[in-house]
């Protein structure tokens, strides 16, 4: 499942926190840690075409604000696009 980050921010991380709470009690911290994975860029780039198609009016910078790259937990492995 991709996720923005602030999506992430709020999932609980399974693995162990800095502070030796156990698995399950820290949130996650996104991009962050080395487990995170980014949606390819060509699916990215793909998501703000279909933004700005939908939206002429408006520059592709304001449709990346508006589309933040999205990401996975890496954790379980790769995710099928």
């Amino acid at each position: 499942m991709l996720i923005t980050q602030e999506e992430a921010k709020s999932k609980w991380c399974p693995m162990p926190c800095p502070d030796n709470k156990p698995p399950g009690i820290c949130p996650c911290i996104a991009s962050e840690c080395m487990m995170w994975r980014w949606e390819t860029m060509t699916r990215w780039e793909q998501r703000l075409r279909d933004g700005r198609n939908s939206a002429p009016g408006i520059d592709m910078q304001e449709v990346a604000d508006l589309l933040p790259r999205k990401g996975y937990c890496g954790l379980a492995g790769r995710i099928e696009h």
